[in-house]
C-alpha cells in the first residue's frame, strides 16, 4: 500500500551564500505560491530562479488526493494495514 499523499506536494532545493540569501528565496516562493492562490495552478508548476547569492529550483504537485478529509481518511486506512502487517501470527 502507498503512503497517502496531501492535496499539494512540493519538492524543493536552495542553495544560497548565506542565510539571509536563503531567506529570501523562501520568500520569493512564498510570494509565488500566493501568486498560484490568486491566479490559479497549473499542474505541475515548475519553477527556478538564480541570483548572484541563490538559486532554486521547486516543483509544486496537485495530487489525486481530493482534499484534506480524504487524505485523513486514506491515512487512517494505510495505519490500519501497517498495524495489521506488524502483529504477529498465532
Amino acid at each position: 500500500m502507498k503512503t497517502p499523499k496531501r492535496p499539494y506536494e512540493m519538492v524543493m532545493e536552495i542553495g544560497s551564500d548565506s542565510l539571509e540569501a536563503m531567506a529570501h528565496s523562501l520568500e520569493n516562493i512564498v510570494f509565488d505560491i500566493h501568486c498560484m492562490i490568486e491566479r490559479g495552478h497549473s499542474n505541475p508548476h515548475i519553477t527556478t530562479s538564480g541570483s548572484p547569492d541563490s538559486g532554486y529550483n521547486f516543483s509544486l504537485v496537485r495530487t489525486d488526493t481530493a482534499d484534506h478529509d480524504e487524505y485523513f481518511k486514506q491515512l487512517e486506512i494505510f495505519l490500519d494495514e501497517r498495524k495489521k502487517r506488524k502483529k504477529p501470527n498465532k
